[in-house]
């Protein structure tokens, strides 16, 4: 993000429980502003970032001027078994947002459904 010039940006969580713990499913949005065509680079450098090892690369939803989505899959070490955290990225003018899900049974749809909505609110 450095290497882009990233300006200001924030994070915000987002779970049913006020005070989520370890196991539940999480929902982040980030919002960072960049130099007028450096948002654009930004989410085309999520494909070098996430779409190596198990990972998939999946069709975005077709939002902003650039998009990008991907089925990130994972162990974690003493693990049994995989899990699965999606991924969206897009990119507006000079705002770039990513939504991620971690946690439990992720829902695709809900998260592609509030990148949607995040990418209709900006003017």
């Amino acid at each position: 993000m450095r290497a882009f010039g990233a300006d200001v940006g924030f994070v915000e969580f987002f779970s049913e429980d006020p005070a989520p713990k370890p196991g539940d499913l999480v929902i982040s949005q980030k919002l960072i502003t960049f130099p007028e065509g450096n948002a654009t680079k930004m989410v085309d450098s999520d494909y070098e970032t996430y779409s190596i090892g198990r990972n998939e690369v999946l069709d975005p939803p077709a939002i902003g001027e650039n998009s990008a989505a991907f089925k990130l899959i994972g162990r974690d070490r003493n693990a049994t078994e995989d899990h699965i955290h999606y991924v969206i990225t897009f990119s507006q003018y000079d705002i770039y947002e990513m939504f991620v899900t971690v946690g439990p049974d992720p829902d695709y749809e809900l998260l592609k459904d509030l990148a949607v909505k995040a990418a209709a609110k900006i003017p």
